[in-house]
């Protein structure tokens, strides 16, 4: 819970600090997407997760993800006031009964995020034989390749491998502490 806060107050720093409009580089203000997205995807409701294939999510089950956000538009935004749409590849892992990340139930694939606060995430599933022409329908033609290959920053996955394995470890311990040898 501590560490949703926190992610959540930094997203909320991270996107007010650029969106104020000044100096805001466009590495920045990717930065703050990807931090506003993730933190959308990760505190979704329960009908918004199982829409966004993330399957039966409550009680302590956590949600946790990693995002690559391919573009925006406007295109030459510099201020996140100024976003629509923003493009993007994510993953998400569900933490739910502490098994290992290479077990854990995972999703990937393109979304479309209409920005506000907070974004309203629409994730384009992978299932069926028509995906490739719902990508194609919902993401701009230059972001449609790296759309379809549905590929993520290996340094952006590594980190949600990390957080993963933190939160299994918790999921652990708080298991130990609540079932003490007899």
């Amino acid at each position: 819970m501590v560490a949703i806060l926190a992610t959540a107050a930094l997203a909320f720093v991270l996107v007010r600090s650029f969106a104020s409009g000044s100096g805001t580089t466009p590495e920045q203000l990717r930065a703050a997407v990807v931090t506003q997205l993730t933190t959308s995807l990760e505190q979704a409701t329960p009908a918004d997760h199982a829409n966004h294939g993330h399957g039966d999510v409550y009680g302590s089950t956590k949600v946790l993800c990693a995002v690559e956000v391919l573009g925006f538009e406007p295109a030459d935004a510099k201020d996140a006031r100024d976003l629509r749409k923003v493009y993007a590849n994510h993953q998400c892992a569900v933490s739910d009964n502490g098994r290992p990340f290479d077990y854990a139930v995972k999703t990937s694939g393109p979304l479309v995020a209409t920005w506000g606060q907070p974004p309203v995430v629409t994730v384009v599933l992978q299932q069926g034989a028509d995906y490739p022409d719902r990508v194609r329908a919902a993401i701009p033609a230059e972001y449609q390749e790296k759309a379809l290959a549905a590929t993520i920053n290996p340094d952006a996955l590594a980190d949600l491998r990390t957080r993963f394995d933190r939160s299994v470890a918790e999921f652990w311990a708080a298991f130990k502490a609540s079932n003490p040898p007899r």
